[in-house]
């Protein structure tokens, strides 16, 4: 017989999944609103939504939602009746209950007393090590393929096709597709702007206590919510190659493309965990990495 703490966890988990990647619902029922709050009494949330449906006295309600991967966190959900009687959900931000920066409210310590009872079902993270911040650094990184393109921003705008297009060898217009976002979390003390993890792939994946996929939506959201220092210069591998690409493109598939004012140059190439995350999630590169790693591994 399967427990029923570990059902309600998973159809709240679920349903705030939905509404997170959406942003909002849209006239949701009482029933739906009770589902993403397995912490809240109830009687609770049918007297807050008859307050905000009725709108007297509130118009808004906002609430915590405990996290689903990392200890302490929690998104802030409001239900708000619009101008015109229309009740909204929205899946706001998430934050971190546990961090001493974070200032938890007493709502976010109502989400954070619910998770900690309910551990033994998550299997949560911990930014926090030995009473002090395990976390660092908060790195987002990319994989494009720089032989597709899709039209710059402004050129959509004025009409263009957005489907990505296959390119020719070197320059040629338009922004190469992103096929995985990929994060690194480095441990305190570490960072992607040291010397060592910056040049060495080897050092990057030593350095780092965490990699996410940017399919993991949540469990982005729910590490960067943990106050982290964000990372300013992410590096972009190519997705042909697994080599660091440099502002204009991948010096050696000789695929080429105009600055975008935001991709960091240079770097190590792609180490084997993130390139077998970012495979594990459907993209296959049509040259083995493992070439680039060789031959970073023969410079001095």
């Amino acid at each position: 017989m399967s427990n029923p703490i570990r059902n309600t966890t998973q159809q709240a988990i679920y349903f705030a999944s939905v509404i997170i990647n959406r942003s909002h619902l849209d006239k949701p029922t009482v029933e739906q609103v009770k589902q993403v709050t397995p912490h809240i009494p109830a009687e609770v949330v049918e007297a807050k939504y008859k307050e905000v449906a009725e709108g007297a006295p509130l118009t808004s309600w906002y609430f915590a939602v405990p996290g689903v991967h990392v200890r302490g966190a929690y998104y802030v959900f409001n239900l708000t009746l619009d101008s015109k009687g229309v009740l909204h959900l929205d899946g706001r931000y998430c934050s971190n209950s546990l961090l001493p920066s974070s200032h938890p409210s007493a709502y976010s310590q109502e989400a954070h007393e619910w998770q900690k009872a309910n551990l033994d079902y998550l299997g949560l993270l911990d930014p926090m090590s030995h009473g002090q911040p395990r976390w660092g650094w908060f790195c987002e990184n990319a994989v494009r393929d720089p032989s597709r393109r899709v039209p710059d921003y402004g050129d959509i705008q004025r009409g263009a096709d957005p489907r990505p297009k296959p390119v020719g060898k070197g320059l040629t217009p338009g922004r190469p597709v992103t096929v995985a976002g990929l994060a690194y979390v480095f441990r305190t003390g570490m960072g992607p702007n040291d010397r060592r993890s910056h040049h060495s792939y080897k050092a990057q994946a030593a350095d780092r206590d965490l990699i996410i996929h940017g399919s993991q939506h949540l469990l982005w959201l729910e590490v960067k919510g943990a106050n982290l220092h964000i990372s300013g210069a992410p590096t972009t591998w190519c997705a042909c190659c697994g080599r660091a690409m440099h502002m204009t493109g991948c010096a050696v598939c000789d695929y080429r493309y105009h600055d975008n004012q935001f991709d960091c140059g240079g770097g190590p190439p792609i180490d084997e965990e993130a390139q077998a995350l970012v495979e594990k999630f459907g993209w296959k590169f049509p040259n083995d990495p493992q070439i680039a790693r060789d031959e970073a591994d023969k410079e001095p």
